[in-house]
């Protein structure tokens, strides 16, 4: 049974016989007229086999015959078979058929009934009632023909009329009692028959429309069935999940994959499957808060979360859904569950690969780009690198957010780089030129472009990929080579010299002006071929083979050479010979610059023979001489012996000489130090008197005044502290006494001299103190220690450029107290160490040092019966070593 026929089998009425089969595609009227007259004629049989047997029963009964009146049996039997043949018929699908014969064959027995009936005229007038029952069944037997129910009631008219007027005689019918008979039976009929034809037309109308209705409703269920069907079947194909909940979060349906990707089953399903049970517990909030935003109105834009299958392994979701409403309730939710785990490993994938990419830009010594090809070279991506070199960021030329690659383009440059660009996508191939582009800043800067365009599968541009290389440098250094081979070119040209270029094969390269005046050749007729070959004698060639090999390895040469010119000319030339290196340091051949010595060659010839004529002469006056020579020598080296002497002489007095200036001017500075100091303790005194007054008159008369001055007064008494120690140290400083039997105490000797240097260390330098605490003595001169610490000091402040450390440290070794002094300056080179000790050497600006200062220290320390050593590294500092010894008082 198909679709249609299961619906009509579900809209067949109640109790439907199944002996009816034939109707279930039946209209609904049908079937219920079916049905109806399928028990009437069951009933009709029945009832017409008891009346069969009770007339028979009757009429035997029945005086004065006590027979059997065939007729009316015969009739009723007859009656009887028809019913039985109209069930058969209706079992059969002969619906109209089989009505029309009921009431046919019924009408009939009535007729014969009437007509044939013995009995009285009353019991035979009284038949036609059942006419009238019978007739009322006209409107079930009539389905389309209409007109045949009055054709049934005109019958039945003309019959009673030609009945009544036959019998008008035996029914003793006077004419006005037989018109009135008729006029009431044929009244009733008429009344009757336009009350079945209506009958039949109202319900006929009314069953139509039942009808259309029942099957417009049967249509749309139809149609409502398929599209379920449909719409189920097509959830069950999609990849994504389908689902509907109701507003309590229980799952009302969900297709197919829903069941394979959770792992749930149907029963699971059928027990009530809560939308909530498939989210991981620390997203279920969030799902909750979401649902809320949906029901306020907003809409959903993917919704991401974890889902949880009931194997309890998880997996990420994106959820898009609406809620479903009806009569303007809410009634839950539907929507679609995407399973985006290939989606997440593809993002995580992308996010590696744009990372590798990335990191492969950012080590690329130059711009890459994407661009479409439109008009204005529209920018999908362009590395930060392009900052560097325009001074715009990368983000402004995106999507030409704030401006358009062409605009920092050259404009002398923008036409030849859209025609060339246009041109390689024309003829499909790569392209590559160079350009200049204006930076932020007005500068200039020359760039390389290499590019290729992109092609989809439909063979259209999708978009222009390359990179960009700043050669602003590489253009300079090609401007500079270009003027230097330039000049070099001139120079070459318009030396007074004869110039050749070879390479190691000896072929020729380049010969410059001269050497074609000199051999004739020109430059084309020389150039290309193998020098010794064309230019040399064999008995010459080998020498410059050997000079060659030289050449290779980087060594030069001098050496004389007879050249055979155009015309057959021999010309000697001196040659100095170089090897010729390339811009990458390697040696590519030789160049020779080669001077005319024809002459002098000419001029030595001749000197030779003048040379071996002397020779003879010469050996007889040597002998002459030699005698004389033997006394010349005694004398010379008794002159020698005066002069050794004469020299060390002047140097002991150059020696003391300096000495006698260095002591002057030191004697100079002392007697000015003591002055100084003299008239500076004067006024300090005062100062101090005066301060030491001021805090007494505050203390008496003016003591709440005294706590917010008393900083100021500290400050003051702070001040007079540093001046007086100041004095000290030039008191230590200026005295002059010679002798070396004073007690002297290193570190306060160290002390004073960084009091001195103060204001040159103060916040530049970070004096750091490494003292001994074991006890010791040295026996001295105080002032000449002084000077000799304040010059190691200078010189390590001196040293150090901008900030810095000097670390003092003293320690004691058996007899001697060492004192090393390291700073972090600039350091002394290794060539110059030997020499710091020497009168006169110095290494600073000229006006900044006489070179005495260490000197003089050296002869200090040495006086002391002491050492001294420096060590240093150029970049790291220098330390000074002082060893003297130590002595004991006792």
């Amino acid at each position: 049974m198909d679709q249609g026929q299961s619906t009509k089998a579900s809209n067949m009425p109640k109790n439907f016989p199944k002996a009816l089969k034939h109707y279930l595609n039946s209209d609904f009227s049908v079937q219920l007229k079916a049905r109806f007259i399928f028990y009437l004629c069951i009933a009709a049989i029945l009832s017409l086999f008891f009346i069969l047997i009770y007339t028979g029963y009757v009429q035997t009964k029945t005086p004065p015959n006590y027979t059997l009146e065939l007729p009316i049996l015969l009739t009723e039997t007859a009656l009887l078979l028809t019913y039985l043949v109209c069930l058969i018929l209706l079992i059969k699908g002969w619906y109209n058929f089989s009505a029309h014969l009921i009431i046919a064959s019924t009408l009939t027995c009535v007729w014969l009934v009437i007509v044939l009936d013995n009995g009285n005229t009353l019991d035979r007038l009284d038949t036609f009632v059942m006419i009238f029952a019978i007739l009322t069944m006209l409107p079930l037997a009539v389905s389309k023909y209409r007109l045949i129910i009055p054709a049934y009631f005109l019958i039945n008219c003309i019959g009673i009329i030609l009945f009544v007027n036959l019998l008008q005689d035996d029914l003793n019918l006077t004419i006005p009692m037989k018109l009135e008979f008729l006029g009431d039976i044929v009244i009733a009929l008429l009344f009757m028959g336009v009350v079945a034809y209506n009958i039949f037309q109202i319900n006929k109308s009314s069953l139509d429309k039942a009808e259309a209705i029942i099957k417009d409703k049967s249509i749309a269920e139809d149609a409502l069935a398929l599209s379920e069907r449909k719409y189920r079947e097509m959830t069950d194909l999609l990849p994504q999940i389908v689902f509907e909940s109701d507003m309590n979060g229980l799952l009302t349906y969900i297709n197919k994959n829903g069941y394979e990707l959770f792992g749930y089953t149907e029963d699971d399903f059928k027990n009530r499957l809560n939308v909530f049970s498939t989210i991981i517990p620390s997203d279920r909030e969030k799902v909750k808060e979401n649902i809320k935003r949906l029901l306020e109105g907003e809409k959903s834009k993917g919704n991401e979360y974890t889902a949880l299958r009931k194997d309890g392994s998880t997996f990420p979701i994106q959820i898009f859904s609406s809620i479903i409403k009806e009569n303007q309730q809410i009634l839950g939710l539907r929507g679609i569950i995407i399973n985006i785990t290939e989606q997440k490993k593809a993002e995580e994938q992308i996010k590696i690969t744009r990372d590798q990419f990335q990191s492969l830009v950012s080590n690329i010594p130059g711009i890459v780009y994407r661009c479409l090809n439109d008009k204005n070279w529209t920018m999908l991506y362009l590395s930060s690198e392009i900052e560097m070199l325009s001074g715009y960021p990368a983000e402004e030329f995106i999507y030409n957010k704030k401006r358009t690659f062409e605009s920092i383009i050259h404009p002398n440059d923008a036409q030849f780089m859209t025609l060339s660009l246009a041109n390689a996508i024309e003829t499909e191939t790569p392209w590559e030129y160079e350009y200049r582009i204006v930076s932020r800043d007005g500068t200039i800067r020359w760039v390389f472009e290499k590019g290729r365009a992109i092609y989809n599968s439909d063979g259209q541009i999708d978009y222009l990929d390359g990179f960009i290389l700043d050669i602003t440098d590489k253009k300079l250094a090609e401007k500079e080579v270009i003027e230097s081979e330039k000049k070099y070119r001139t120079l070459m040209e318009n030396m007074n010299e004869t110039v050749m270029l070879v390479d190691h094969d000896d072929r020729v390269l380049f010969v410059n002006k001269k050497f074609t005046e000199k051999l004739g050749y020109l430059p084309e007729e020389i150039i290309g071929k193998i020098g010794y070959e064309t230019l040399l004698e064999s008995k010459d060639q080998q020498i410059i083979k050997d000079a060659n090999q030289d050449r290779i390895k980087n060594k030069t040469g001098q050496y004389e050479l007879t050249f055979i010119g155009k015309e057959g000319q021999k010309i000697d030339f001196l040659i100095s010979g170089a090897p010729l290196i390339d811009a990458e340091g390697n040696s590519i051949g030789s160049i020779g610059t080669m001077t005319d010595i024809t002459e002098l060659k000419q001029k030595e010839r001749e000197l030779d023979k003048y040379r071996k004529n002397l020779e003879l002469l010469v050996k007889e006056r040597t002998d002459e001489l030699e005698a004389t020579n033997e006394e010349l020598t005694a004398t010379n080296d008794e002159l020698y012996n005066q002069r050794e002497e004469l020299q060390t002489i002047v140097t002991e007095l150059h020696h003391a000489q300096n000495q006698l200036i260095e002591s002057e001017k030191m004697a100079s500075l002392g007697i000015l130090s003591a002055g100084i100091a003299h008239e500076i303790n004067n006024p300090l005194n005062f100062i101090q008197g005066g301060v030491i007054s001021i805090e007494s008159y505050i203390t008496e008369h003016i003591e709440k005044h005294l706590e917010p001055m008393l900083p100021m007064i500290q400050g003051v008494y702070a001040g007079v502290d540093r001046v007086s120690k100041i004095v000290t140290s030039l008191n230590h400083f200026s005295r002059q006494n010679d002798s070396i039997n004073e007690w002297c105490d290193i570190h306060n000797i160290i002390g004073n001299c960084l009091i001195m240097l103060q204001s040159q260390l103060k916040f530049k330098i970070e004096i750091v103190k490494n003292y001994t605490n074991d006890s010791f003595s040295i026996l001295g001169n105080e002032g000449k220690l002084h000077q000799a610490f304040l010059n190691i000091l200078s010189n390590s402040q001196q040293a150090i450029d901008d900030v810095g450390v000097i670390t003092i440290t003293t320690r004691k070794e058996k007899n001697s107290i060492v004192i090393s002094i390291s700073d972090t300056g600039s350091g002394i080179k290794k060539e110059h160490l030997s020499q710091i000790f020497n009168p006169f050497f110095t290494t600073k600006d000229p006006g900044k040092g006489t070179g005495l200062g260490l000197s003089i220290t050296y002869n200090i320390i040495k006086e002391h019966k002491g050492k001294i050593d420096y060590a240093s590294e150029v970049g790291k500092g220098t330390t000074v070593f002082v060893r003297l010894p130590i002595q004991d008082k006792n």
